[in-house]
Parts: C-alpha cells; structure tokens; sequence
C-alpha cells in the first residue's frame, strides 16, 4: 500500500514542479491552481504544508484558491484546518477576497469556519466594505447574518454604506438601511450617505435611500434621521406626513393657480435650503385645506408624502446642478491681467463652444468638445481664418495640421475626444458638414475634407476600449455649440470627462485676457491631462507638495507624467500665422507656471486661431492688416495668463470620479488649497 501511495506521489511531483512555472515549483500550489481537489489530498496526507505563502503576491493557498472561485478546494482546505487568519500583501484575508468576488459559495463556507468577519485590510476595509464596493447582494446579506458590523470606517471614512452609493450599487445600499446601518455617519468629506449619492448623480440611489428612510422612520421613530441641508429629523416628517393622505380630484380647475402658488412656496422653502418641519407642517396643511375643499369626492388617493419625496429629490438634484460652480477667481486665487466679460474663450467674438458629455454605468467617463472659431454659420460658408500650431511633446495627436502649416488656413470646426475616438469624430465631423450644409459645391467640401480633431487619453477613468463615442455624440457637441453671453462650464464636461492633472480630477478649462491698450482679446481653451502631484504650482506656490504633506490621497496615478494637454488658443487680434505660431509657443510659459514639464510621453499640443476675416473672394489678390511685431508682447503675456488659469479653473471645477474598474481619482479640495495659499499670503481677499 505504501509503495502505491509513493508511486502516486511521484507520478504527481513530477508534471507539477518545473522551473518558471507560476507556481514557483511549490506541486501544492499547483494543485490548487489546476483545481486539483484529489491531487491536493493526497499532497497533503505525503505532508505538505497548506498554510504556505506564494512569494510573488503574498497569497495563502486559501487566497489562491478563493480568487480563482475553486469551491471544493477552498472546502478541503477547510476541512484539513487550514490558516484562515492569514493575510495578503495587501492586508486581506479569504474572506475579503470572497465578499470582493461575489462567491457566495466559498463565502458560506468560509463563515462556518472563521470569525474574522472584522479584520481590516491596510486601507482599513472589513469584508462588507468589499461586498459593498462591487455591489455583491448575496455577500452583504450573508456578513450581516454573520455579525459583521454595519458601520465600520475604512481609511477614506466611507462606511459600508458610503461604498455602496460611492460605487452606485443600490441592491446593497437598500440592503444596509433596511439592517439599520447608520445614515449619520459622515465620510472624510463631511458628507452623510444621501449627501453622497445626490453629489455623484446617482439619481436612483437618491430615490431608493428617500423611500427607505421614510419606511424605516415609521419602525424607528426615535432615530435621528437627517435629510440633507435640514434640522427636522425625518421621523418628525413623517409623522405629520402620516396625516396626510389626501383626497385629490384630478380635475382642479377654480383654484389651480392656488395649488401651483401652494407648491411653489414649498420650492422656495427647498431651494433657499431652509427645510424646517413647522414651515412643511404648515405648508402641508395648507394645502390639505385647499385640496379638501375642490371635491370631497376622490377620483384619486394620492400620498402626498411619496409626492413631495420626489418632487424633492428631482428639485434637490436640479437646484445642485444649476448652481454656479466656483471658479479659481472665486476662490480667491490671485492671476495677472484683465479676464473679459465671461473670463472664458467665447469672449472672442464669434467664437462657439459644444460639449457632449457621456457618463454611463460605472465605466464610461468621456465626451467630446466642440470649437468653432468663427461660429458654425462661418464653417458652413467655407470662411476659413489664419491659424498655426506647435508640439510641445508630441506623443499625441491633432488632424489636419499639416494642411494647416502648409496653407496657414483653418477650414474646420476643432474636436477634442480621447484618444480612441479621434477616427469616428474625424469621420463624423465630416458627415455633419454633408448633412448640415447638403447644397455646397463638391469643390468647397474639400475645404473641410481634413477636420481638426485633438486627443488626450482618458483610459484610466473610463473604458476607453470600449469606444463609446459615437456619430450622434459628436453631433451633439457640434450643433449644442453656444457663443457670447454664455456660460462654458467646465471640469468633468466634453472631452474633458474623464481627464487628470496633477494628481486630481480636471478636464476641460477655459479663461481670457482683455488686452486693453490694443483692444484685442486672447482666449484660451484647454482639455488638460498631464502633471503629477508634487509639481503642482499655483500663484507660485507648491501646493503639490503642501497637499502631499497634509493629507494622504490614495489615487493610483502613474509613476511617469504620461498625461497630455490641448490649448486652442483665440484672438480677434489681427495676426498672420507666423505670428499665430509665436503664440502657441507661450502656452508652454503658462503650463510652466503650474509645474509642467511636457514629459516624454506627454501629448501636449496648442492651436491658435485668429477671427479676423480673410474670406474676400472678390479678386486673385487680399490685402490684410496685421499686428507689428513690436506690438505683440501684450498678446504673448496674455496667453500666458490665460493658459495657466484655463488649467487651474479645469481642476477647481471638476468633481471627485470613480470610473471604470472602480478607479477614483479626487477633486482638489477647495479648503485644502485656500489654507495653502493663506499660509503663502498668496488669496486675495
């Protein structure tokens, strides 16, 4: 019997253990790789150890076995008493690794043999806190069942709670408030779980959270159960909203306008965030009052506590997105120069900007932005301007810009996608033009037969092999396009979307100068996405490093400046496009100021354009005006401070994102940058 046992042992040995096999030669960890359940028992009984560590990643066979989903094997393990508190490099044991992967299976059985449903990993996640982050149902029920703790903080102050909206999983985050997770609990933002799902959009979430306060209220009417921006606690709420289930006839007619005044004041009340229950209280009961008396017959039983829960959620939604957001300038930062009306590049007349912004799911996190340097009447009437272009690093790419050294000439609107998109937006924007302007002359179409389309890469935020920019997307940002007396927003906006710099989220930026002994004006658009965090430098100060010493920001940005940038760059000036390309060169100066570098492996390319009109068809021969040379400094510094702002302004407007893989890149934080430059005596007041 024995000798049997060793032939089968060597028989074994023998194909599992060779050099440069991922199992480094260990026949038990092979075993467990290839699923081996009858080879690994009989490993085990020759005496091989089960409780050893893969030296390349720090795994227990327990790990190795839980992540590759082998049930039977993580059984035998079990059953053979192996190590279950061992932990991974990153500090995770089994159990995380289960609740990550959603195997419920191994999950069940790893609870029957363990009690480590509370061991922290190194960013101080439980095992919920992974359920919860790749939204696994199954998993968060079973650590509930087991004990595990509802409200466990992890290193970014994010509850299992605050992972589950974080990561727009509402399965889970019902899951949590009907076990009586905590809604009070603030995150490392200051920001309760409903505070967190209406700051990310997650409209459904929103909605799911509301309803489910209200039904927890009515079990758990001594909880304080706040609602964002509010001092009434929802179980107050509902008990006077309890009250009111009112008869309403659908056919209002004598006091319509009552009714509509009625809901408008409960709208101010919400917009002016001043939510007070003896307002609501009265607000209510008013309207009881006015509906009760138009018919006490009902032709409908409406709740009027489900009403006003949406109509709170939607108004709550659109009062955030209408709001202004703050600029670099409304924070205090000191810039040089005179901006223009809307301190923005649509400050030079003519010029229209587009954007079609695509956010889906968890994974696509892109869009496109839409420049016409004259407006799009202009382009459709083959009106071309003076233009020229620089590289600062060329590992990027912008089309049509040898058709534009070669004539000097721009004949087409200007895109900026991400870097997989720039055929279909290049085929697109040539389709648009066909459409759009379908009785032009075949000879003129070859005016714009070259589109000018620029990329910076977007992979790390959204699924950039996913290729989710489609001809509609670009049509939305060429036919959106707005000029004078608008509002370009920016940060997380077009092309933008899913940009980086410096370490923190950006995107696209824009800013202009007044130059006012010329009365010309500069303005500047950037998508930007280079840089990393310790070179970041505003008003002259290191605010990188300063940001480095005070806080700890676990963003997984590359090591290298691998980013880009593109700077379309706008003057009525009158220049000829030598003199264009001299101010393309001085968008380096104003990336310089923030601690740029234009790394090896940057794409970091600008475009100017001149408005001027040069389309006088009337003769073989043009006469044009130009700026002297000796009057062209002004223009130069003007450029300087406008790229440098347009790139502060991307960063101070964008938001915190999580993308694709559950990637998440930070928002610079406004307070954080204020103390910063009040300790340089650097903020205006």
């Amino acid at each position: 019997m024995l000798n049997t046992f060793d032939s089968q042992l060597k028989s074994i040995l023998q194909p599992l253990s060779y050099s440069g096999d991922t199992n480094n030669g260990d026949p038990v960890l092979a075993a467990v790789q290839a699923n081996d359940e009858n080879t690994l028992r009989i490993l085990i009984r020759a005496g091989y150890s089960i409780n050893t560590i893969d030296p390349l990643n720090g795994r227990s066979l327990l790990h190795t076995a839980t992540y590759l989903g082998h049930t039977e094997i993580v059984r035998r393990l079990l059953k053979e008493e192996v190590n279950t508190s061992l932990y991974d490099r990153d500090g995770k044991t089994s159990l995380h690794v289960a609740a990550a992967y959603g195997y419920s299976q191994i999950l069940t059985l790893l609870l029957n043999y363990e009690t480590h449903v509370e061991h922290l990993d190194y960013d101080n996640n439980t095992p919920l806190h992974m359920s919860c982050k790749f939204g696994h149902n199954e998993c968060c029920r079973l650590l509930i069942y087991a004990g595990a703790n509802l409200n466990p903080i992890n290193r970014d102050g994010d509850t299992p709670l605050h992972s589950a909206i974080r990561y727009k999983h509402a399965g889970c985050t019902a899951i949590l408030i009907h076990a009586d997770a905590s809604l009070n609990i603030r995150n490392g933002r200051y920001e309760l779980p409903i505070e967190l799902a209406r700051r990310l959009g997650h409209h459904k979430i929103y909605t799911i959270m509301l309803h489910c306060l209200s039904l927890s209220s009515q079990s758990n009417s001594s909880e304080q159960i706040s609602i964002p921006n509010s001092s009434i606690t929802l179980s107050e709420f509902e008990q006077q909203w309890r009250q009111f289930h009112l008869l309403i006839q659908t056919r209002m007619l004598a006091n319509q306008h009552q009714l509509e005044e009625q809901i408008d004041s409960i709208r101010d009340v919400l917009d002016k965030n001043q939510l007070k229950q003896s307002v609501i209280h009265r607000k209510l009961q008013t309207l009881t009052n006015l509906c009760m008396q138009q018919n006490q017959q009902a032709y409908q039983i409406i709740n009027v506590r489900q009403i006003l829960l949406l109509f709170y959620i939607f108004n709550t939604i659109a009062y955030a997105s209408d709001q202004k957001k703050p600029r670099a300038r409304d924070l205090g930062i000191p810039f040089n120069g005179i901006p223009g009306k809307y301190n923005s590049i649509i400050d030079v007349q003519g010029v229209e900007v587009g954007f079609s912004t695509i956010i889906k799911g968890d994974s696509i996190r892109t869009g496109v932005t839409a420049i016409f340097p004259r407006g799009a009447s202009k382009v459709l009437q083959n009106q071309p301007c003076f233009a020229n272009w620089f590289s600062l690093n060329g590992n990027g790419e912008m089309t049509g810009i040898h058709w534009i050294t070669e004539s000097g000439f721009l004949t087409t609107p200007i895109l900026i996608t991400n870097t997989n998109s720039i055929g279909i937006c290049h085929d697109s924007l040539f389709k648009w033009y066909l459409t759009r302007n379908v009785s032009t002359p075949m000879v003129n179409i070859f005016n714009v037969s070259l589109p000018v389309v620029a990329e910076t890469y977007d992979g790390l935020l959204n699924d950039i092999n996913g290729f989710h920019v489609k001809q509609e997307h670009v049509f939305e940002a060429l036919d959106n396009a707005k000029g004078s007396d608008s509002i370009i927003p920016e940060g997380n906006v077009g092309g933008g979307t899913g940009m980086i710099s410096f370490g923190f989220k950006a995107g696209t930026g824009t800013s202009s100068r007044f130059i006012e002994n010329l009365n010309y004006t500069v303005g500047v658009l950037v998508q930007s996405n280079f840089g990393r965090k310790y070179q970041l430098i505003i008003a002259g100060v290191p605010v990188g490093e300063e940001i480095l010493k005070i806080e700890k920001n676990n963003t997984m940005v590359p090591d290298k400046d691998t980013g880009s940038i593109i700077v379309i760059i706008a003057t009525d000036a009158p220049l000829l496009p030598h003199q264009l390309k001299r101010l393309t060169h001085r968008a380096s100066l104003g990336i310089g100021k923030l601690g740029g570098i234009g790394g090896d492996s940057s794409g970091d390319i600008f475009l100017a354009f001149s408005t001027v009109d040069i389309s006088d068809k009337t003769s073989t021969t043009k006469t044009v005006e130009f700026l002297l040379n000796d009057e062209i400094n002004p223009l130069f510094e003007a450029t300087i401070q406008c790229v440098e702002e347009a790139i502060v302004n991307a960063m101070v407007a964008a938001e915190t994102m999580i993308g694709h893989n559950g990637f998440k890149v930070d928002a610079i934080s406004h307070d954080t940058l204020i103390k910063i430059l009040k300790k340089y005596n650097k903020l205006n007041d």
